[in-house]
């Protein structure tokens, strides 16, 4: 996102540091400062540098800082000249490609980067156009595509995001739409209402910020219809979060409370309810249903801290009981029955432990017993039929 890019900064201010410790050709003018740029250049063996901190000083062969007027050569034919003074770059620093072409230009003070700086496209015009004070970005920073229309643009004070942001965007997979992206800074944190809409002003997203980490959140459908909306407070989900489809209709809706999911619905397309839960720390915490499209209920458990816990039943799309399990702490526990498709009662036990135990009774369609079984932790001990 925009908030994390720094507009070519490095490029800006650090690329004519790069030459670190490599061997360069060097083109020297006289030692006198004056007019510096106005001398004829003499050849020299190399150029080297040193880094102390952010502080870059520049020495020649016999490892005296560099004082004048230099033109610097690399070995693929790309070049740069600057003047320096005791060994840091004062004044203007321009560069060149290998084939000629105006590459960047930046302006230092005793080696601290200090007003304009701009990068070039190889056609001539101007890539990134950057401002700094005293080493730190300052001003109005802005990016341009090949045809010179501004792409970005950020604005800082004294080294920190200040003001509004700008980011234009192409969407190749949308016939090459554009989006415009709008943020806001103060003191470096995001404030305001930040959004994202199309070239006809219709809305992608949007945040509003209650606190630079605290803010509500949408999202909208193609046609501008909202998709998703979310609060969070510290950088956490907390509140009531929704989803939309295009029709309007709720698909899920979930409660937080600081960053934990408490509670969720999920919805059928036609906005009816589809299933319900709740939730804590440990996981899914309470009863737990689903429904079918015609709002019968379907399946319903109950969990405790993660596990199920309590009576678990399923039913048919017509609402007829299919069976009902116990468990205990997530472990088949208790009663066991399981039903026919008459609704009738066909086979009735119970485990302990995860273990079918004690007698278990199969029904026929009238409910009638016509077979027990004894088990003993989920071994068979005998087994009855009867006529």
């Amino acid at each position: 996102m925009l908030e994390q890019m720094n507009l070519s900064s490095f490029f800006v201010h650090y690329r004519p540091f790069l030459m670190w410790n490599l061997i360069l050709f060097l083109f020297i003018s006289a030692p006198s400062l004056t007019n510096a740029q106005d001398k004829n250049p003499t050849v020299i063996d190399y150029v080297s540098t040193a880094k102390f901190g952010k502080e870059i000083i520049y020495y020649d062969s016999s490892k005296e800082v560099l004082n004048g007027f230099f033109k610097i050569a690399e070995l693929s034919g790309a070049y740069s000249e600057a003047i320096f003074i005791e060994g840091k770059v004062d004044g203007k620093w321009t560069a060149y490609d290998s084939f000629g072409n105006l590459d960047y230009t930046s302006t230092f003070t005793k080696g601290v980067p200090n007003g304009e700086a701009l990068t070039y496209y190889q056609n001539g015009e101007i890539q990134n156009k950057s401002y700094w004070k005293d080493g730190k970005e300052n001003g109005e920073w802005i990016s341009f595509d090949r045809d010179g229309n501004a792409m970005r643009t950020e604005t800082y004070k004294n080294g920190v995001k200040e003001g509004k942001w700008t980011s234009t965007t192409k969407h190749p997979q949308s016939n090459d739409r554009k989006s415009i992206t709008t943020q806001y800074y103060k003191n470096g944190q995001p404030t305001g209402t930040w959004n994202e809409t199309w070239e006809n002003g219709q809305k992608k997203w949007s945040k509003k910020y209650a606190a630079p980490k605290s803010y509500e959140e949408k999202k909208f459908h193609a046609d501008g219809s909202l998709k998703k909306v979310a609060s969070y407070v510290d950088g956490k989900p907390h509140g009531l979060a929704e989803a939309y489809n295009e029709e309007e209709k709720k698909e899920y809706s979930v409660t937080y409370e600081n960053g934990l999911k408490t509670s969720e619905k999920q919805y059928f397309r036609n906005g009816d309810i589809r299933s319900i839960g709740s939730f804590n720390s440990k996981g899914k915490n309470g009863v737990f249903e689903t429904y079918n499209e015609l709002g019968i209920k379907t399946y319903s458990t109950t969990y405790k801290d993660g596990k199920k816990d309590g009576i678990e039943t399923k039913y048919s799309n017509k609402g007829q009981l299919y069976y009902e399990h116990e468990y205990k702490k997530g472990i088949q526990d208790g009663i066991h029955k399981e039903y026919n498709r008459e609704g009738t009662i066909y086979i009735e036990g119970q485990y302990v432990d995860g273990k079918m135990d004690g007698k278990w009774k199969r029904y026929s369609p009238e409910g009638k017993v016509i077979a027990e079984t004894i088990f003993e932790k989920g071994y068979k001990q005998s087994e009855t039929n009867f006529d």
